[in-house]
């Protein structure tokens, strides 16, 4: 576990680096492209800041992640649907499996231990993608292509609305995952 959990803390010194680095180039490259308006300049310099930046630490976190989740499905291995299932919502909702000393109890903690360190960079490789995606259309919000302005305005709207709700979705997931690693440890410890 710990080196599961040295490898998320490499994971995020490095995708912090990539970002500010992205930022930097991505806002030196947008302002060396010319544009009319003062306020279209400015979204186009904080949109190829978010495109780099954002792309670029999704990126950085494909290879953590990709790993991590081939460790997460481990646990489940062997286990049908349902029991997969069933130990999946158990981990998310915080509700032990009780008894404590059975095989499911024991891969659900497993399972839990190993998501802790899988979600949280999981989450932010999604919104760093989102991110990516969102800052090229920033410039065109304010463009004079009467389809152009729509077209961003409604991808914009879509791609804010879904991150919030997958954001919302994932805390609550990652508040049970902690929740359920806090009272199987409680548990194991009072018997």
């Amino acid at each position: 576990m710990e080196e599961l959990e040295a490898r998320a803390r490499r994971a995020r010194r490095r995708t912090l680096l990539i970002v500010l680095t992205g930022l930097v180039a991505g806002g030196l490259l947008g302002w060396s492209f010319p544009h009319d308006s003062a306020t279209a300049h400015a979204l186009q310099v904080a949109g190829w800041s978010l495109a780099v930046a954002g792309l670029g630490g999704a990126f950085s976190l494909m290879w953590t992640t990709t790993g991590l989740l081939a460790r997460l499905r481990l646990p489940l291995q062997s286990l049908s649907r349902e029991a997969s299932r069933s130990l999946r919502k158990a981990v998310n909702t915080g509700q032990p499996i009780l008894p404590l000393d059975s095989e499911s109890a024991h891969r659900a903690f497993d399972y839990a231990r190993i998501a802790l360190v899988y979600q949280p960079l999981a989450w932010a490789q999604f919104l760093l993608l989102y991110a990516g995606i969102f800052g090229p259309q920033l410039s065109q919000l304010v463009d004079d292509d009467g389809f152009s302005v729509s077209f961003s305005r409604a991808l914009c709207a879509v791609l804010v609305i879904v991150s919030v709700v997958f954001s919302v979705i994932w805390s609550r997931q990652l508040r049970g995952t902690r929740r359920y690693v806090r009272r199987a440890t409680e548990m194991a410890l009072h018997r």
